[in-house]
């Protein structure tokens, strides 16, 4: 691989098939919550890639004449982008205390919403699972991450930049191992083990290096990439067959472990918990890699990402991640049915189509707005 100068140039360029990506993406996180056996849950980690390989590619490009100028535009860049909307629906849940008897909660919980340390409850004694606002762990994982990335890049001589990725995609998993190692030690149960070390910022710092690896690498030839990007999909279909083939007789995993794709979430059989974010990463990280080097969209599955309708959903796509457990919950209400046809073919169109508009709506009259005002 060799440095791409072009690289500088992506601040300014869209991607396109990236926004495809995440439209894909945020479907798979939708479909996951209303099939929690299948393996969908591993799409966050794609948005995990995406944010790494966009943040580096924006900093990289961004004037550092003036440290202070250089730090202040992307946290003022990234609240404006975050905490509008965040705030909007937090908000809205706000109204809806005490009308719903499960957001009873919500005060408890208050302090690290808004602080984005949601994420660090996950290993408290008494955690309460609450629909409504579960889903902002990985909202807190970002804004830690943006706390960090930054700084490395300032103090980080630029050529040691690719090694220090490196170093950080294969201390990951250790990482992940000791902090297993210290919830146990700390009294956190078995059953909730993987869950706190998914939920850590630690943990998916793979994911982040590898994004901000591709947006350093770009220049590499069509066959490179597609033999790089074809080697990570190998290994992420052989881990989940060899994982099917290990939990097969595991007592309670028959039954789910081909619609989990091999990747049963929560999962501490086989050690799951400590080697597939890394197996994940590597397959997205190579998938990003392919898609944002063919700029010519020779690649089918390029072209099929930059379709207007895909581009469209995935420029919304943070929306409609805030805002489709409430969309959810309240089909579930109205349309209460376990049947999985009915739900594929009724409940997870609609709860799409409506948690569209409602992100269609908040970006022009919240989002849009606040980065004007902002800017």
């Amino acid at each position: 691989m060799v440095a791409s100068s072009v690289v500088n140039k992506g601040a300014r360029n869209r991607y396109d098939e990236l926004d495809g990506l995440r439209a894909l993406s945020v479907l798979g996180i939708v479909a996951f919550h209303m099939f929690p056996a299948t393996g969908l849950w591993f799409t966050v980690n794609l948005f995990f890639v995406l944010s790494g390989f966009f943040i580096t590619t924006n900093l990289r490009a961004s004037d550092r004449s003036s440290l202070w100028r250089y730090v202040a535009v992307f946290y003022r860049k990234r609240i404006v982008r975050i905490v509008p909307l965040y705030l909007c629906y937090l908000g809205v849940l706000a109204g809806l205390y005490g009308t719903i008897m499960s957001l009873g909660v919500l005060p408890r919980y208050s302090t690290s919403l808004l602080t984005f340390t949601y994420n660090l409850t996950r290993a408290a004694p008494d955690w309460i699972c609450n629909e409504y606002f579960t889903h902002f762990w990985s909202l807190s994982v970002e804004m830690q991450f943006y706390l960090i990335w930054p700084w490395v890049m300032v103090f980080c001589p630029a050529r040691w930049l690719p090694a220090v990725c490196v170093g950080i995609i294969g201390a990951t998993p250790l990482w992940r191992y000791e902090l297993s190692e210290w919830f146990l030690a700390h009294g956190v149960p078995l059953n909730a083990i993987a869950d706190c070390v998914y939920w850590s910022t630690l943990g998916h710092f793979d994911a982040f290096a590898a994004g901000a690896l591709v947006a350093m690498f770009l220049g590499a030839s069509e066959s490179s990439r597609r033999r790089w990007q074809q080697a990570g999909f190998l290994l992420l279909v052989l881990a989940g067959v060899g994982n099917i083939f290990y939990l097969g007789a595991v007592p309670g995993y028959d039954a789910k472990l081909l619609v989990s794709l091999g990747y049963p979430i929560h999962n501490t059989h086989a050690l799951q918990h400590i080697w597939a974010g890394s197996v994940l990463t590597i397959a997205w990280a190579t998938l990003v890699w392919r898609l944002v080097g063919d700029r010519e969209g020779v690649w089918w599955f390029t072209r099929l990402l930059r379709r207007a309708s895909f581009v469209d959903i995935g420029r919304v796509s943070y929306g409609m991640y805030i805002w489709h457990w409430l969309v959810l919950i309240t089909l579930f209400e109205y349309v209460p049915t376990q049947s999985t046809l009915l739900r594929v073919v009724i409940v997870f169109p609609a709860a799409s189509a409506v948690t569209y508009l409602l992100a269609k709506c908040s970006n022009r009259l919240i989002e849009a707005p606040a980065q004007r005002y902002f800017r």
